[in-house]
């Protein structure tokens, strides 16, 4: 094991998060005003930072000093059938300077690939990962 933590939430969206080794985090309702952070800014913030770290660490074990950039768009949907409920659209776009798209997407590819973020939401058929330009 490299790292763990616990994160304990008992009040839902109107409250907050404990962590076991960081500060507390207040919740929010995505839908209404107020400070703190809803399940769409967190998932959105841990996939961007895992993946941008990840495209980060590929190019530095190939020696290359560019930036790249993650942005997560996430959506919450009310189902139309089924069961009910919400869920999220996570709409993915990566780049990296001064590549051309081929050689981004390939290594793009490889990060999620390797991102234990990416791992986690793999398979969801709610979620697009595209490459684009700088």
């Amino acid at each position: 094991m490299l790292y763990q933590t616990k994160v304990t939430n008992q009040e839902g969206i109107r409250g907050q998060l404990t962590f076991s080794d960081n500060e507390a985090l207040l919740t929010k309702h995505p839908l209404k005003d107020g400070s703190g952070y809803n399940p769409e800014q967190l998932i959105a913030s841990a996939w961007a930072t895992c993946l941008n770290a990840t495209i980060q660490s590929i190019l530095e074990s190939k020696r290359i000093q560019t930036a790249s950039r993650v942005d997560i768009l996430v959506t919450l949907c009310k189902e139309e059938k089924g069961i009910g409920g919400y869920y999220f659209q996570i709409d993915a776009e990566a780049a990296i300077e001064n590549f051309s798209s081929t050689y981004a997407q390939q290594i793009i590819e490889q990060a999620h690939l390797r991102c234990p973020v990416s791992k986690l939401l793999s398979g969801a058929k709610t979620l697009t990962l595209k490459t684009v330009d700088y």
